[in-house]
């Protein structure tokens, strides 16, 4: 994990925490199916839906975060799937690399920044700065939907010239989890949190 990785990571993390301050967890179970709800009162902002179905061994994922249909290995159950990928090593963390080893499908899995990924270009491809227009040819080819995957020939060229073996780290140049994974995640976290809490006072 890069540093620049590893802040985007940290960044995301605390955004989510910041987003689902006045979120509340709602949660029923047939046996079969578990539904939770997650949203703040009164809005559809950042509201988001997860279906535990342990009949299909699926988890289904709605909202106005876009959606997703998980897979896992584990029985999709709430608490399950938390102890799983939400858990976390420290308080704040989540499993997201292992959670998106489960997705069947997703509205988005990465995003990719332009300026990242010519940074790795540069890092990558040493003394590339120095060939007038080399940089930029190669950038030319970058899509903010699919960041360098796809380049033409003469990109390919330039970047087998100063790195053969440049097919190793391109397609992950300036690419990074969207933020929604890290949304799910931390979602799920706390929803457990919260709903475990009330259980746990409500006993005292």
């Amino acid at each position: 994990m890069t540093d620049e990785w590893a802040r985007r990571r940290a960044e995301r993390i605390q955004h989510a925490y910041e987003a689902f301050k006045e979120h509340e967890a709602t949660l029923s179970d047939s046996g079969v199916l578990q539904v939770l709800n997650w949203q703040q009162p009164g809005t559809q902002h950042y509201r988001v839906r997860y279906v535990f179905d342990t009949c299909a061994s699926r988890i289904y994922i709605s909202g106005d975060l876009g959606a997703a249909v998980v897979h896992p290995t584990w029985e999709a159950t709430f608490e399950k799937t938390y102890r799983n990928v939400a858990s976390g090593r420290t308080g704040i963390d989540v499993d997201e690399g292992y959670f998106m080893e489960k997705l069947e499908a997703t509205s988005d899995r990465y995003v990719y920044d332009r300026d990242a990924a010519e940074l790795c270009v540069r890092e990558n491809c040493e003394g590339i700065e120095e060939e007038e227009g080399a940089v930029e040819t190669v950038m030319n080819d970058f899509d903010d939907d699919w960041g360098l995957r796809h380049v033409g020939d003469k990109a390919r060229k330039l970047l087998n010239d100063y790195d053969p073996d440049y097919w190793e780290w391109l397609t992950s140049a300036g690419q990074s989890v969207d933020a929604r994974i890290y949304l799910w995640l931390v979602g799920l976290k706390l929803a457990w949190r919260q709903l475990h809490k009330e259980s746990a006072d409500g006993q005292q």
